[in-house]
């Protein structure tokens, strides 16, 4: 079990303790405990979301999901138990400051939680332009720049919007996603392809130096370099490279890098 998996099955009780501890009204060392809880996972929720740095990146999008709408849930309780006392004690500024802040940032994490688990309006859109891409691309097109305008941070929806644009338009809007999702992967893969595949080479070369620097265990950098190699029809550097990346996406338990590891492998001439 990984770290990141083994944070999620100690977070997840944590979690679940301090929301049934809230909801029912315990209180001294109990309500303590139920504090300290919410503000150490919220904290570290937004504190992620600020560096933009991805929250236990080992794990699932849906079991990040589910972690965030926990932590929604204990914002819910926290201004739940701000109303009572404001209802019971009378109005006080400290309170309804205290309120306002927690239903920022309440709206903050669920949209998040949203995006991840798939439930959001923007899946409507998403799911609409899809389904028109094949009949009508510009309607497509239309739908999926709605989708990455309401969610600006939403990779799929940006790598949506670029494959329907095509090749002429597909660089810059990928450049523009990955300004609003600097540690999306699958932004970064496509990217780093176009560039390679449109002639630009040394903007290519720069991105894929720091892709290894931002992500230096991933296999993906190294599956781009395979298929350089393979380009370039030097057969065994790009073995080597497919080697170390299947070695890497293992450790990480990469299916999408084991994925695109077999389409490369696939491409090169069989041994004579």
């Amino acid at each position: 079990m990984n770290r990141d998996r083994l944070t999620a099955a100690l977070l997840g009780p944590a979690i679940a303790f301090a929301f049934v501890v809230g909801a029912i009204g315990l209180h001294r060392w109990y309500g303590i405990a139920r504090a300290a809880i919410t503000l150490v996972v919220v904290i570290w929720i937004v504190a992620f979301d600020t560096t933009k740095r991805e929250w236990l990146p080992r794990l699932s999008r849906t079991a990040r999901g589910w972690l965030r709408l926990g932590a929604t849930g204990l914002l819910a309780v926290e201004i739940g138990r701000i109303v009572v006392l404001m209802t019971k004690d009378g109005f006080a500024a400290g309170d309804l400051i205290a309120m306002i802040l927690d239903l920022i940032v309440f709206g903050y994490l669920l949209q998040g939680a949203l995006v991840a688990l798939g439930k959001t309006p923007g899946q409507g859109l998403y799911n609409a332009a899809v389904r028109a891409r094949a009949t009508d691309p510009e309607k497509a097109l239309k739908l999926a720049t709605r989708a990455t305008k309401l969610y600006r941070k939403w990779d799929d929806a940006w790598l949506l919007r670029a494959g329907i644009a095509g090749p002429s338009a597909q660089v810059a809007i990928l450049q523009q996603g990955l300004h609003y999702c600097p540690r999306s992967k699958e932004i970064r893969d496509v990217l780093i392809s176009s560039l390679y595949a449109s002639g630009a080479r040394d903007e290519a070369e720069t991105m894929l130096a720091e892709y290894r620097d931002m992500f230096p265990r991933s296999a993906r950098p190294v599956v781009i370099d395979a298929a350089n190699a393979l380009d370039a029809q030097d057969w065994d550097a790009a073995r080597a490279h497919l080697a170390e990346a299947r070695n890497r996406a293992t450790r990480e338990r990469d299916a999408d890098a084991l994925a695109r590891i077999e389409q490369v492998t696939a491409l090169l001439p069989e041994d004579e």
